[in-house]
């Protein structure tokens, strides 16, 4: 953190986490500056916590006392230490947590700020083996831990404090009653500090992230010291409410109300129970209003729910799992038995997270998530595009990748200062490209090539392309702007649009807080690429000295633009962003994201802008001459391809000897789980110095994420210099790459 800021201490509580608490130390380190603290409280071990945590750089001091179990007294034994030299703010994070970029420094600021403590927006990921009841868990730990804290943020009342990621002045939280058995003691420390006249405040931009268990014992376990402590949590509600409402205590009512709503999973048994019970009821009496008010109630409820999943949930719970979620809620009901009369947790029991990963993604919320997590995905910006998770999908290049991922690699480009072309193919995308060669080229020739339209991501789920999220050029910006540091901020220049566009945009960029600096812009006016690429032009956008240029030259053109000049311009990030000038400028506003997640967002952009009409009818129409000449075509084919012939799934690559070339031979089933083979094969391929033959006349099936892995081929051999061919391919297999829009590959045959 810059000099002037609060002088921060992250307090990490971990019992036996030696295995997990790695990359979370990462992730706060890389976030804290040299008059900061890290302390790693291991309580109560019997593993190596201890020594993970001092060799990663973290301070660590051990307590062992197995009569006092419980995070709180974890956190109490740690704000004791801290107490010989007291930073300015405590940020407290689980030993299993991801925590995104800015987090910490966002949680910190605002605490200082406001004096007040605060909570970050703290969400639980399914596990990597997911289950529909993993989804729905999710999905009703979003309502709990978002939905409901952004309302009561938005009528400017306090919330809940969740567990991890929260955030306190130090006069607040060194005398806080900490040391306690507790399985809710986040509960029962934000009721506290409530009525104390510290009301904790929500802040939805400080993003921390755990994992459900993978094993369905840890899941088990996990929700029953969860639910069963929400449970108990409840039974002092109405007591808790009626000792604030006589003192007039706003806060704690609202916090003790808050803590009096059941889990979802309870709340819609209870709310169906009701109805049921009342309609039968009424079929007796013959009295009809108590059983029309619990139906209206229900019907409210699930409405709401419903606009919860529209907004917040559809992208970690499909619609066609929603029909499970009544019978997710009756498995649950033996838990709440055992809640009422049987013994429930009372103390803290480390989850077992066997098989399970910290750390990944989000969705189009703009979630970034932990920027030194410990993922698969490379962090690096450029380098061997064989390793990219590319998919070809009608003629051009789509990467399956997750919002950490590509702010990993924004990361790494500006910190090592090489080209880094982004580019985000929608359905003007797609139909441009099969039509201008020159344009796909673009396409091909890019760095990442995240989807960015829905019918793009349509079509991708139509082939089992495993797409994570549609990311957007225009929330790749605002994401940037609201994840990179305020302290060093991200330097922007913005080049095109329409005239006085982008220093509109510059100067509102710039007059708010955020992670962007603009740093220059420059109207070209509409000239041809040529007369755009003239050098004093180049010359301006690289003396500003900018990480990341925004291009707004109209898609085709702008790609070309940016391909032209690639090795011109030493500003690492580019991409053409389009109407993101525009949104920044405030000349046009931005569909509502339940348009955008509907793949309606063109009907509000005509709104905005008549004159795109013409373009969407043009694309609406080749995209409908696409889905039935093409789409409709290759389905058919490749299903009936895949069924008459040998369904073995093993592949043989061998390289038979040729004087000039590397022949590479392949034979067997060219599919997606043989990638990682044949990739590797590849790779010693591009370490000779010589163009590759690839031959796939023994290729009996091949999919998308096959033809995605010789497009990357091609691409690399084209970096050095060198081209690719094919040898020979079969008929059935030259017609799935034709009707895949792949026919300009086997023009180098």
């Amino acid at each position: 953190m810059p000099q002037g800021s609060p002088r921060v201490a992250v307090l990490v509580p971990a019992h036996n986490e030696g295995v997990g608490i790695l990359p979370t130390i990462r992730d706060i380190k890389a976030q804290i500056g040299k008059q900061d603290r890290l302390l790693v409280v291991a309580d109560n071990c019997d593993d190596d916590t201890a020594s993970v945590a001092r060799d990663a750089g973290a301070e660590v001091v051990e307590r062992n006392d197995s009569g006092l179990l419980g995070k709180g007294y974890a956190l109490d034994f740690g704000i004791r230490h801290l107490g010989h030299a007291p930073p300015d703010v405590v940020v407290m994070i689980d030993a299993d947590c991801g925590v995104s970029m800015g987090a910490i420094r966002d949680l910190a600021s605002e605490c200082a700020r406001t004096g007040r403590p605060v909570q970050g927006l703290y969400l639980m990921l399914p596990p990597v083996a997911t289950k529909i009841q993993s989804q729905v868990a999710v999905f009703a730990w979003r309502v709990k831990n978002w939905v409901r804290p952004l309302g009561l943020r938005a009528l400017n009342l306090p919330c809940q404090l969740m567990g991890s990621g929260m955030a306190f002045p130090w006069n607040v939280i060194c005398s806080a009653p900490l040391a306690s058995g507790e399985i809710v003691e986040d509960l029962k420390l934000g009721l506290s500090l409530a009525q104390r006249g510290h009301p904790p405040l929500f802040l939805p931009s400080a993003i921390v992230t755990s994992r459900f268990p993978s094993s369905d014992e840890g899941t088990r376990t996990q929700r029953e010291r969860w639910e069963h402590g929400h449970l108990s949590s409840i039974a002092e509600a109405p007591h808790l409410v009626w000792k604030a409402a006589s003192r007039l205590d706003l806060a704690t009512t609202v916090l003790a109300l808050d803590m009096a709503v059941p889990p979802l999973s309870l709340l819609a048994l209870l709310s169906i129970l009701i109805t049921l019970v009342s309609g039968f009821a009424a079929h007796l009496s013959g009295n009809w209003s108590a059983a029309i008010l619990s139906f209206g109630s229900l019907c409210a409820f699930s409405f709401a729910v419903l606009g919860c999943w529209l907004v917040f949930g559809r992208d970690v719970l499909p619609l066609r799992a929603i029909v499970s979620i009544p019978a997710y809620a009756l498995k649950k009901i033996p838990l709440y038995l055992r809640a009422l009369f049987g013994t429930r947790a009372s103390y803290w029991i480390r989850t077992d997270r066997t098989g399970t990963k910290a750390i990944e993604v989000d969705a189009e919320q703009r979630i970034l998530i932990a920027p030194n997590a410990q993922t698969n995905e490379s962090p690096r910006a450029t380098g061997n595009d064989i390793l990219r998770d590319a998919y070809g999908i009608f003629g051009i290049p789509i990467d399956c990748v997750s919002w950490n991922s590509v702010f990993l690699r924004l990361e790494s480009a500006v910190k090592e200062r090489v080209p880094f072309l982004i580019s985000t193919p929608n359905l003007n995308f797609l139909i441009a490209s099969m039509s201008d060669a020159n344009f796909r080229s673009t396409l091909l020739f890019s760095d990442l090539c995240p989807p960015d339209g829905m019918p793009i991501v349509w079509l991708a789920k139509l082939f089992g392309v495993p797409i994570k999220t549609r990311i957007a050029g225009s929330d790749i910006f605002e994401a940037l702007k609201l994840r990179w540091p305020q302290h060093a901020p991200l330097k922007v220049f913005l080049f095109g649009g329409a005239e006085g566009v982008a220093e509109e945009a510059s100067r509102r960029i710039n007059s708010r807080p955020g992670g962007l600096l603009c740093v220059g812009s420059f109207y070209p006016g509409f000239g041809s690429v040529d007369e755009m690429s003239d050098q004093s032009i180049i010359e301006v956008i690289n003396d500003s000295g900018a990480d990341l240029l925004v291009v707004a030259l109209g898609a085709q053109k702008g790609q070309i633009w940016l391909k032209c000049n690639h090795y011109r311009l030493t500003i690492p990030v580019r991409s053409h962003l389009g109407a993101t000038l525009n949104f920044e400028a405030g000349t046009i506003t931005r569909a509502p994201r339940i348009l955008r997640g509907a793949g309606l967002e063109w009907l509000w952009r005509i709104k905005e802008e008549p004159v795109l009409w013409r373009r969407y009818w043009h694309d609406g129409l080749e995209f409908l001459q696409l889905f039935v000449t093409r789409v409709l075509p290759l389905l058919a084919f490749s299903r009936w391809y895949h069924f008459a012939n040998n369904r073995s799934d093993a592949i043989s690559v061998s390289f038979p000897e040729r004087p000039h070339d590397i022949v590479i031979q392949i034979n067997g089933a060219a599919i997606e789980k043989n990638v990682g083979q044949v990739a590797e094969r590849f790779m010693l391929a591009l370490d000779a110095d010589r163009d590759v033959l690839l031959d796939l006349v023994g290729v009996t099936r091949i999919d998308s994420r096959f033809i995605g892995l010789i497009l990357m081929l091609s691409k690399e051999l084209e970096r050095r210099g060198r081209t690719l061919r094919f040898g020979g391919i079969s008929a059935p297999v030259s017609r799935l790459f034709r009707l895949g829009g792949f026919e300009f590959l086997l023009a180098k045959a």
